[in-house]
């Protein structure tokens, strides 16, 4: 006896009630679970010639400290306050994303005062976003966090606790997309 089945049947899909069914045949042992902080990746939205300027590129000689405060770094006088209003990306962008293998999470950098992001806004939004306590994050967010506060007052994880260094020395290209870039730490 031969039986046959529909290209679009699957004969393991278990019937429950009428009229629909389960998805458990198609789990495999090899699926592997899918992780919360995971993503669609979506077609970039600008063009390919997009890159950041060289001052942010790695291997420019970019040497900053992740962490000093946003306000430190504004107010240092070593030439470096000249390249703060430019725009970060040729050509300007609105917005860009800024990611390292070992951080679960994107820094994603908004314009502030111009219609492009900035040298300033780079570096603000990924000193502030470094030094934010990691169980600001966690389900319950206020009410865990001061229970950890009083627990430990000192003794609080930061996103740049994930990083292998605290020396951002450049962005370069990610495969993942026009607008991402890669944080090359040390």
């Amino acid at each position: 006896m031969s039986v046959t089945w529909s290209v679009h049947e699957n004969p393991k899909a278990r019937m429950s009630t009428p009229g629909s069914w389960t998805w458990d045949a198609y789990k495999t042992q090899d699926e592997a679970p899918i992780h919360p902080c995971s993503s669609i990746p979506l077609p970039g939205q600008v063009g390919h010639d997009v890159d950041v300027i060289p001052l942010l590129k790695s291997g420019s000689g970019l040497d900053i400290d992740l962490r000093m405060s946003p306000v430190v770094l504004c107010g240092r006088n070593d030439g470096w306050e000249k390249y703060l209003l430019r725009p970060a990306t040729i050509p300007p962008l609105p917005s860009m994303s800024i990611v390292h293998p070992a951080l679960p999470w994107a820094v994603t950098v908004h314009r502030s005062a111009y219609e492009f992001v900035t040298v300033k806004d780079v570096m603000v939004t990924v000193l502030g976003v470094l030094a934010t306590p990691v169980e600001q994050m966690m389900p319950g967010g206020p009410v865990w966090q001061e229970k950890e506060r009083k627990e430990k007052s000192t003794d609080r994880t930061t996103r740049l606790d994930y990083l292998p260094g605290t020396k951002l020395i450049g962005l370069r290209k990610s495969r993942r997309g026009e607008d991402i870039w890669v944080m090359e730490v040390v």
